[in-house]
């Protein structure tokens, strides 16, 4: 697994849904960005995988998504489970991205970053700045950074 170190691109998560499905920021990474990126031998190494989300609403009751992606945001859990802390979580925004609307701490320089994970009041989940999650989610035509992820074959 390999998680960008920066926050590199600034994007709304979606028009009117909380559905990474139906994201514009998943839509990006998996044409626009992938594509812009990496070589043809380099994309021959990423992995397309099953990418789970789980949608919780206000009562408890869970909804499960599954898609299959070559690159993806992390899912809350996957950012609590692969950064030991909130310092590990932050993401250094790109001189590139601090010429776009993302949401950027003015005292360390870290963005603010989408995840996959919807809110349960509908918005979708975030790190902040100080890399903490923000559970309670920003409304999804808000633009705010991507951080990518991708798995990739050493063979």
């Amino acid at each position: 697994l390999l998680i960008s170190k920066y926050a590199i691109e600034a994007v709304p998560f979606a028009i009117t849904n909380t559905s990474w499905n139906g994201s514009i920021a998943r839509q990006w990474l998996n044409d626009g960005f992938i594509n812009g990126s990496f070589r043809t031998a380099e994309k021959l190494k990423i992995r397309e995988k099953s990418i789970t989300t789980v949608y919780t609403n206000d009562k408890g009751e869970e909804r499960i998504e599954i898609t299959q992606d070559k690159v993806f945001l992390l899912s809350s859990n996957e950012a609590n489970r692969y950064f030991a802390s909130d310092d590990e979580r932050m993401a250094l925004a790109t001189p590139y991205l601090k010429t776009k609307e993302a949401h950027i701490n003015l005292d360390n320089g870290m963005a603010h970053y989408w995840l996959r994970t919807p809110a349960p009041n509908g918005d979708v989940m975030y790190v902040n700045g100080s890399g903490t999650i923000n559970e309670g989610g920003k409304t999804v035509e808000k633009i705010m950074a991507v951080r990518p992820a991708i798995w990739i074959s050493v063979k």
